[in-house]
């Protein structure tokens, strides 16, 4: 991660209602490339949160974003949950 990025990681602990450009986005979810967030961005069943446009560049709304990571964050934990149970099913009759 460039110093760049991490500058942008410091600045994060403000106004949840702040706008982040598609660089700070990058950044906050451990430095993606802008592929991937083009394809989050396109994809409507990633659940992603839409960009608007300022002067042709794209910003989203911070408290939509975080949203957005806690919402993948709890996703993962269930299906790691799912994943758990049927491993322990699969020894149970083993």
């Amino acid at each position: 991660m460039s110093l760049k990025l991490r500058a942008d990681l410091l600045q994060w602990t403000g106004d949840l209602d702040a706008l982040m450009n598609g660089r700070q986005v990058c950044a906050f979810f451990g430095g993606i490339s802008k592929m991937t967030l083009l394809r989050w961005v396109q994809n409507p069943a990633s659940g992603f949160p839409p960009p608007f446009k300022i002067n042709q560049q794209n910003y989203w709304i911070r408290r939509e974003i975080i949203s957005f990571r806690d919402m993948q964050r709890a996703a993962g934990d269930l299906r790691w949950q799912r994943a758990r149970a049927h491993q322990d099913k699969v020894n149970i009759i083993a």
